[in-house]
């Protein structure tokens, strides 16, 4: 992404967020907390949504890939949530993640597999096929929808897991939360029961681009 946005315009380069779900793991004490606190997804829908949304001076954030569906019919959201968003207001990304060996040739109907690329606009293609990254769009143009593409290949992003060595502090901080989980279909079950009080404190809105 960086090599991406050293060729774009400062009002064109994609910023980037990291998200989870919206808890302080500091006042989790028990699966009740925790199931009062929204899944990442709809925590997103609902700043995008109620905070942005409403909003006519802010802007809606560029976004990256996974959340086409706010712009989209019903099945494809939340389903507790009814609104959809202005495809006007939302600036969607759709990204290609590393090269997969039989994706070179799809790749390089849009750019250069070798490097990332970005490609906005009338330049998208009119029809597919795509690499599986972009399978929300199915056989359609692109455009139809997303603004870009951008791909992040060839390589795929390093992975970390287990590669970062932990306090005992840390360890027994996570074995805690492990335990405060509990079952994960469990938890899963008792959160969705909970939905109703997800949204009751509103989370600080993402701040705003430096």
């Amino acid at each position: 992404m960086r090599e991406i946005n050293a060729r774009l315009e400062p009002a064109r380069r994609i910023r980037v967020l990291g998200g989870c779900d919206p808890m302080d793991w500091s006042k989790m004490r028990s699966a009740e907390d925790i199931a009062k606190i929204p899944f990442r997804t709809n925590w997103v829908a609902h700043v995008l949504l109620d905070h942005y949304q409403p909003n006519p001076k802010q802007k809606l954030p560029r976004r990256l890939r996974r959340w086409p569906h706010l712009s989209q019919p019903r099945r494809h959201r939340e389903r507790h949530d009814t609104r959809i968003v202005d495809r006007s207001k939302i600036f969607v990304v759709g990204t290609i993640l590393e090269l997969k060996p039989n994706e070179r040739e799809l790749v390089a109907r849009l750019g250069d597999p070798a490097r990332p690329f970005y490609l906005a606009g009338e330049s998208l293609p009119k029809g597919g096929p795509y690499p599986n990254d972009l399978f929300y769009s199915k056989g359609d143009p692109l455009l139809d929808h997303m603004d870009c593409v951008a791909y992040l290949g060839p390589e795929a992003d390093p992975d970390l897991r287990n590669k970062i060595e932990f306090t005992a502090a840390q360890m027994a901080e996570l074995e805690r939360r492990a335990a405060v989980r509990g079952d994960m279909k469990e938890l899963m079950k008792l959160r969705f029961a909970h939905r109703a009080e997800w949204f009751r404190a509103h989370p600080e809105d993402i701040p705003e681009r430096p």
